[in-house]
């Protein structure tokens, strides 16, 4: 009402005239004397638009008025973060190109990813197991050279160390035990004691079989992969041969690292019992 009134007096002082209505199909009619460009009449008119939007929730029930604001404030504040995530790149540790050959020196930036996790302190000399749950691949290094490298499949439920949570977990861990010294390739375990039995590839399987040789992890980071509700050992996580070997290179596992059964064989043979393995999402 308030913006008719506005119109009606801006008409009258102007000596305002709308314009005719189109003649012979044209846009515009005859006008006479008009004075849309009047800033009283644009803001008359605006008003006359918005007006009924803005007194909507003046009209309301103040039950529903409540209502209203309380939902409009949780979307701005559910929306702005979300705009601010997806206005930056997810930020993550930078991967080096350099590719990694079996027997050579492993890359300079990967080995400054290492060193900044601690590897010099934690391994020394000593052949230690690196993990890469990007690469899906598992890498043997002492001093600085690549000794062994193998596709693997880390969890297919992502990383982590929840119990009951069936990803892989991250961090420092050793080698606790291995089990299964002089048995044949493809030897099925159960509750880590061999069965007796032998896995035949041509028998196609997906159920989590436990083969060849089995080396126990345990976590050394508290908090992280050892104690309560995140502890690898009290997950068992190993690392062991699977019957899926045509997933390697895959996240397929329930939280295990699973390898080739010929591969497993060899690292069993390549480490003992403290060797060190870094499991890295990088």
């Amino acid at each position: 009402m308030l913006a008719l009134r506005e119109i009606r007096r801006i008409r009258n002082r102007d000596k305002l005239s709308l314009p005719d209505p189109p003649v012979d199909g044209g846009t515009t009619g005859n006008r006479k004397s008009i004075a849309w460009n009047s800033p009283h009449a644009a803001l008359a008119a605006l008003s006359l638009s918005l007006g009924p939007v803005i007194m909507l929730p003046l009209a309301m029930p103040r039950s529903a008025m409540i209502i209203l604001i309380i939902s409009v404030a949780i979307f701005l504040a559910l929306s702005v973060p979300v705009c601010m995530y997806y206005g930056k790149p997810i930020v993550r540790p930078a991967q080096p190109d350099e590719g990694i050959a079996l027997g050579g020196d492993l890359p300079t930036g990967y080995m400054g990813l290492l060193r900044a996790a601690g590897w010099d302190e934690r391994v020394g000399d000593a052949i230690a197991l690196w993990v890469s749950v990007a690469r899906q691949e598992l890498i043997g290094i002492q001093n600085g050279r690549v000794v062994c490298r193998y596709p693997c499949s880390t969890a297919a439920a992502g990383a982590g160390s929840r119990v009951g949570s069936w990803q892989t977990p991250l961090g420092w861990h050793v080698i606790d035990e291995r089990i299964g010294d002089g048995l044949p390739v493809g030897a099925i375990f159960k509750e880590r004691k061999y069965t007796g039995r032998v896995w035949d590839p041509e028998n196609r399987t997906h159920d989590d079989l436990i083969l060849t040789r089995i080396m126990w992890l345990r976590g050394l980071e508290p908090g992280l992969n050892l104690g309560e509700g995140v502890d690898s050992h009290a997950r068992f996580i190993y690392i062991h041969g699977t019957p899926e070997e045509d997933r390697l290179g895959t996240p397929a596992s329930l939280g295990c690292i699973r390898m080739a059964n010929r591969d497993v064989a060899e690292l069993y043979d390549l480490t003992t019992t403290g060797t060190p393995v870094l499991i890295t999402e990088w």
